[in-house]
């Protein structure tokens, strides 16, 4: 929600995108242990929903397609190849699976299904570090909710370490 208010203007309806927050919201009513994938797809698809999601596609700095090595830059706001992330030197290097996924997540017309997609945990690690990386810079500050989502985690591991 904390991100809802953030990218939205009062007083400008957006109906597609209260219908994701609503989605979202049973989601989490329904599901609780998925979480963190539901708070991935929320993002991913809050920023295609308003135009903000990073380029995904092709490389931002020469627009080539992407090869076997990827690197996300927030600051550029999407993936380099591997030629242009040596010009640049900015971002960090992704996974081909956490590049799909996103494809994925954020091609998906069904929220229930992208939730539930299968990824390993380094996959999910990378989605939360692209989304908090972006989210963060998009915004020029951290978002207070996903520090209370690593909290939860953090909680959460402790009690079935026991």
């Amino acid at each position: 929600a904390e991100l809802f208010d953030q990218f939205l203007e009062e007083n400008h309806p957006q109906p597609d995108v209260f219908h994701l927050l609503k989605t979202s919201f049973s989601s989490l009513e329904e599901e609780k242990r998925e979480f963190e994938m539901i708070a991935r797809v929320f993002e991913i698809k809050l920023l295609k929903e308003l135009g903000l999601l990073p380029r995904f596609t092709d490389c931002v700095g020469c627009g080539s397609e992407l090869e076997r090595k990827v690197y996300f830059s927030s600051r550029q706001g999407g993936v380099f190849c591997d030629r242009c992330y040596r010009k640049q030197k900015s971002g960090f290097l992704i996974s081909q699976g956490c590049l799909q996924a996103i494809r994925f997540i954020s091609s998906s017309q069904d929220f229930s299904r992208a939730v539930h997609v299968r990824l390993g945990q380094q996959i999910r690690k990378e989605l939360e570090q692209v989304t908090k990386q972006f989210i963060k810079v998009r915004l020029d500050h951290e978002i207070k909710s996903l520090r209370f989502i690593d909290q939860v985690k953090q909680l959460l591991n402790k009690v079935s370490i026991r």
